[in-house]
């Protein structure tokens, strides 16, 4: 038989297998198997041989058509499949009256009968619209835990996850790759160094949870909320990311190179030590964000918010903040060498000892902005707002490549420029 052939069979054989476990006996009052011990035993000689999706195996793929074409008819499946799970997550997935008869380790059967049993249960609940419902079954999270901590540290492998609800679960150094996960909780839940790389989110809580040094490269992520979580030395490098929220989160020395960052929400998070080496940003609300230290030199920063962020000792050479909003921003001894900051909304933010030469300030709002100690070397300030500007000293102003229409300075200050470089003014 060719291989292909071979492998459809192996998925039918398979999947009458499980589809065994919604069976009635003869009088049809009681399911023919009733407990997940009978359950494990009956699975385990098909699923603990191999796992289903090993790259070199056609059978995973077979195997989710069969379960997708009965699609509305596995409900009741479904039902069986959720009811063995606290039971088969006890037995640790090993069935030890038949583990000698394969030539495997028993970790490497416990592993594959739990991704395989558990790949299929997510498969069956989506494909009856299950996956929708999110499922809270605290009794099976710290089984779950363990042996999902356990057979991923072993054997790495990809995992469905779909409806889930979990809550200050441990998890840390758990392996995701590749994974799908979607619809899930993990509020308060411990997954420090855990590895999510090229895995698709979609619609994952991760509020308050503690993930420092995770490695979320790669992953495709849609409506992902990591509001108030600990990521510290994480990274989102080469990550497509859309509509996520990041607020009041801990993202110190976490790295978003190459990232494709859409309408996502850094409103009060710790990024000091972050970096974004052309990384696209645009859009973003980085409101009373933490970026001191920052590089955003090489960002897309279009159309993005940093009222009342703070950037001191950012580097952010050529930077373009045309028409941004970053009032009340800090951007203390910050480099901002040939930065375009045209039309911007500048209110009271604070350029104290910041490297402004060459700025493009073109009819930016500029109103209670503190210049003390700035370089000013040829900044452009034409038709800017200069009313209640503080720290700024004639010295400085005669260094600046123009003040054409520029409004609110000082009358003393610029009676004493006209005396000196009148030019500067037309």
């Amino acid at each position: 038989l060719h291989k292909s052939l071979m492998e459809y069979l192996a998925a039918e054989k398979i999947w009458g297998e499980i589809k065994y476990l919604e069976e009635k006996t003869n009088k049809g009052r009681k399911y023919a198997i009733e407990t997940s011990t009978k359950a494990l035993s009956h699975l385990f000689p098909i699923v603990a041989s191999k796992i289903f999706h090993q790259e070199e195996e056609k059978v995973d793929d077979y195997l989710l058509e069969l379960i997708r074409a009965d699609g509305s008819n596995n409900h009741e499946l479904s039902e069986r499949l959720v009811l063995f799970l606290p039971g088969l997550l006890k037995l640790s997935f090993i069935d030890i009256s038949q583990s000698n008869s394969l030539e495997i380790s028993l970790l490497h059967q416990g592993s594959n009968t739990f991704f395989n049993y558990w790949n299929v249960m997510e498969a069956v609940r989506e494909s009856c619209g299950e996956a929708s419902r999110q499922l809270n079954l605290p009794q099976v999270y710290y089984d779950f835990a363990h042996s999902f901590r356990t057979y991923t540290a072993f054997q790495p492998s990809k995992l469905l996850l779909k409806g889930w609800r979990f809550k200050r679960l441990y998890l840390s150094g758990s392996q995701f790759k590749s994974s799908e996960l979607e619809n899930i909780k993990f509020t308060d839940s411990a997954l420090e160094g855990v590895n999510m790389y090229s895995s698709n989110l979609v619609d994952v809580n991760f509020y308050r949870a503690q993930m420092n040094a995770s490695n979320f490269t790669s992953v495709n992520a849609f409506r992902i909320n990591f509001d108030f979580a600990t990521l510290g030395f994480c990274s989102f490098r080469f990550s497509n990311i859309t509509e996520v929220s990041f607020h009041e989160s801990y993202l110190g020395n976490t790295s978003f190179d190459a990232a494709n960052l859409s309408n996502v929400n850094f409103n009060y998070a710790n990024l000091i030590g972050a970096t974004f080496h052309k990384t696209n940003i645009s859009d973003g609300d980085f409101s009373y964000a933490e970026l001191d230290g920052v590089d955003l030199s090489r960002a897309n920063m279009k159309g993005i918010s940093l009222k009342g962020a703070s950037l001191k000792n950012a580097y952010l050479r050529a930077i373009n903040l045309n028409d941004v909003l970053a009032d009340e921003s800090k951007f203390i001894n910050s480099y901002l060498r040939e930065g375009k900051l045209k039309s911007a909304s500048l209110k009271k933010v604070d350029f104290e000892g910041a490297d402004l030469s060459k700025v493009d300030f073109k009819d930016a709002k500029l109103e209670g902005a503190n210049f003390k100690g700035a370089n000013l070397y040829l900044a452009n300030f034409q038709s800017a707002d200069l009313y209640r500007a503080k720290g700024l000293t004639v010295l400085q102003l005669m260094e600046v490549d123009s003040l054409r229409g520029v409004i609110g300075l000082d009358p003393d200050i610029e009676e004493s420029i006209r005396k000196r470089k009148g030019y500067l003014f037309s």
